[in-house]
């Protein structure tokens, strides 16, 4: 036989009534696709970093798909963004793109 019991948490005032999850600053409906290329060919090789370009922050770190395609979503699209590409083979120096603005998924 179960018995059920019910636990009445000490402190009231602190418990949990809603789920929170803070926004952070960086997230919105914003969206950047693009494609790593190796001498006019898709090149999956590479290690792409995404900073934001008034901070100099990092804020992703990631690999592109198998054809040199990436996307990057839920993004502030009103934040200026540069993309910086590093072939891990190290043949070719790091390319930049700056200056990216994400497109609006919304509108």
């Amino acid at each position: 036989m179960m018995t059920f019991v019910s636990v009445k948490p000490a402190f009231q005032h602190f418990r949990m009534r809603h789920f929170f999850m803070p926004r952070l600053t960086t997230h919105g409906s914003g969206r950047i696709d693009g494609q790593v290329k190796k001498e006019s060919i898709s090149y999956e090789n590479a290690k792409i970093c995404v900073f934001i370009k008034s901070t100099r922050s990092l804020l992703w770190e990631f690999k592109p798909g198998s054809n040199g395609a990436y996307s990057i979503r839920n993004i502030d699209p009103k934040i200026e963004y540069f993309i910086v590409a590093f072939d891990e083979a190290q043949e070719y120096n790091a390319v930049i793109q700056d200056m990216v603005k994400p497109y609006d998924v919304l509108q």
